[in-house]
């Protein structure tokens, strides 16, 4: 019985650090060098930004992109400008993995 409270405690521990972590963004923590042909298409893809803002309009005025905020994401993306510590352009790990493999043709890679 012991054990079952245990793994219980264990298992709301977890989710609770899950859901604490998602609540975070990340952020970019070094940016450094010169940027790589693959990062643009990676990193800064005009039509996921384009569909970004676009469903945002669907979402509640309190959490709408604003104008001024659409612009500063826009020039971002136009600048391919990595700044740490923003959370913005926003990827997953996997697909900047991918990106990489991709570019330097690594076996395995589509």
């Amino acid at each position: 019985m012991l054990w079952v409270v245990a793994g219980i405690g264990v298992l709301l521990f977890a989710l609770f650090l899950a859901t604490r972590r998602a609540a975070v963004p990340a952020t970019w923590e070094k940016v450094e060098g010169e940027p790589e042909p693959w990062e643009a298409a990676a990193i800064f893809d005009v039509w996921r930004l384009e569909r970004r803002l676009a469903s945002s309009e669907a979402l509640s005025p309190e959490f709408r992109t604003t104008p001024e905020e659409a612009a500063r994401l826009r020039a971002l993306w136009r600048e391919r400008r990595l700044l740490v510590d923003s959370s913005e352009p926003g990827i997953e790990a996997r697909d900047v993995a991918e990106a990489v493999a991709i570019a330097h043709g690594l076996p395995g890679w589509r």
